[in-house]
């Protein structure tokens, strides 16, 4: 007949203590955030790590964190790097992204792996903030199909990314305001040249598919044309063919360009 062995009273410690090991300390999950996140994290974060207030400031005031930006901290002493001042930089505005150049460089696009500068897109209800080095953007309507997480930074995803590389080359601004003759305002373009009038809208089918959307968009552009504006829609299946699309507003601004000197 077997004996059913018993368990010794050192395993049952061992156990207790493996389960203690697993109960991580609020400084200690603090320092896992910063592993994940190039040595940054949110006073959100820090707060939901179950570090208080007083305990945060005590940190900051003793130096063994630093304030890197409004609403971010991290470790003193840790590495300087590009990536952390992009995390910073999206960590402080709730919301934000890197986009263009600055997301190109994320991606390891071609041509952009020493790109030195950042450019973080918020949303357009977004508090205004200044970071030295940092230009901010506003953007409408980021859905989640938008943006992906790349090496820890939220970033807009290549093909939107491409899009605005694309209005960089035909040297187009973004999130341009346009308003009627009773001070209205009738569109915010996604890209424009203004001098021109050459509008681009980033179109998406949960934004403008539905028939109310696309009456609604009909009706404005033919206003925005009232005013001048021409506009070139640009879709996520045209992003396929970013030559063409590109093309095609640079047609237009030619157009534009000929109609304003005749």
């Amino acid at each position: 007949m077997e004996t059913q062995q018993q368990p010794e009273a050192g395993d049952e410690a061992t156990d207790e203590a493996v389960t203690e090991e697993v109960e991580l300390t609020p400084m200690q999950k603090c320092a896992v955030l910063f592993a994940a996140q190039h040595g940054v994290a949110s006073d959100r974060q820090i707060r939901t790590a179950g570090v208080s207030l007083r305990q945060q400031k005590a940190l900051l005031a003793s130096g063994v964190w630093t304030r890197h930006c409004p609403g971010v901290v991290g470790p003193s002493g840790a590495p300087e790097t590009w990536e952390r001042r992009v995390k910073a930089a999206t960590l402080a505005v709730p919301g934000a992204v890197a986009c263009g150049r600055t997301a190109a460089r994320i991606h390891r696009l071609d041509g952009f792996r020493r790109f030195p500068q950042i450019k973080i897109a918020v949303p357009p209800s977004s508090r205004k903030i200044e970071i030295p080095g940092v230009k901010y953007t506003r953007i409408n309507q980021l859905t989640a199909t938008d943006t992906e997480t790349v090496n820890g930074i939220p970033v807009t995803t290549v093909a939107l990314t491409l899009i605005h590389l694309a209005a960089e080359a035909i040297h187009l601004v973004d999130e341009w305001p346009v308003f009627d003759t009773t001070g209205r305002r009738l569109a915010e373009l996604d890209l424009a040249n203004v001098d021109l009038q050459v509008g681009v809208e980033c179109q998406s089918w949960e934004w403008h598919g539905s028939p109310s959307a696309k009456r609604r968009d009909l009706t404005r552009k033919r206003r925005l044309r009232v005013l001048g504006w021409e506009i070139v829609d640009v879709w996520w299946s045209d992003l396929n063919r970013m030559a063409e699309v590109v093309a095609d507003v640079q047609l237009a601004i030619s157009i534009a360009r000929a109609r304003k000197s005749a």
